[in-house]
């Protein structure tokens, strides 16, 4: 805020006055009502006696009102994410990954990617010919151990329940999870 000073020379005499006499006058909010309702309703109020100041009435529908419920809005969003900034700041309150992990190579932690991976996978019964096997109901366990005849790694099968349940008929298959 400019403190504009006013100097009058009177017969040689210099005279001082403070502007700031006038915006005693102009005090919207109070300062032991900060919450965002408390600014609200000051706010309004002060536009309600200004109003009656100048013989005019004053609603929420009128276009001065309109506008200072947006500006409100508006001031309570930068209020939201002030307090988001300010959240995000601190490790114990961060909730966001990619601020999480900011934080952490701030303190030194180098993060990496993970060394799994994880994949879907649908399991097919297929017609060998054997027809001691056909009809017949394989149980296949949940997190079973499976290895790759391709690059030699083991993962690890996870289905949806304890068990998984497959006829040995050409065509049906069990969809599941490698880890």
């Amino acid at each position: 805020m400019k403190i504009s000073v006013l100097a009058r020379i009177n017969k040689g005499n210099v005279a001082i006055s403070n502007d700031m006499a006038q915006f005693d006058n102009l005090k919207i909010f109070k300062l032991n009502r900060i919450r965002y309702q408390e600014l609200i309703e000051d706010a309004i109020n002060y536009v309600k006696q200004t109003y009656r100041a100048s013989n005019q009435s004053f609603t929420m529908a009128s276009p001065f009102a309109q506008l200072l419920s947006v500006m409100m809005h508006l001031g309570r969003m930068i209020l939201y994410y002030i307090e988001d900034s300010v959240t995000s700041l601190n490790i114990r309150t961060a909730s966001r990954p990619d601020n999480i992990r900011g934080l952490a190579q701030l303190t030194g932690h180098q993060a990496a990617r993970p060394a799994s991976a994880r994949a879907a996978a649908r399991l097919y019964v297929l017609n060998t010919g054997n027809e001691d096997l056909s009809g017949k109901v394989v149980y296949i366990p949940n997190k079973t151990a499976l290895q790759s005849t391709i690059n030699g790694m083991s993962y690890i099968m996870l289905l949806g329940a304890d068990t998984g349940r497959i006829t040995m008929d050409a065509g049906n298959y069990i969809d599941c999870n490698l880890v």
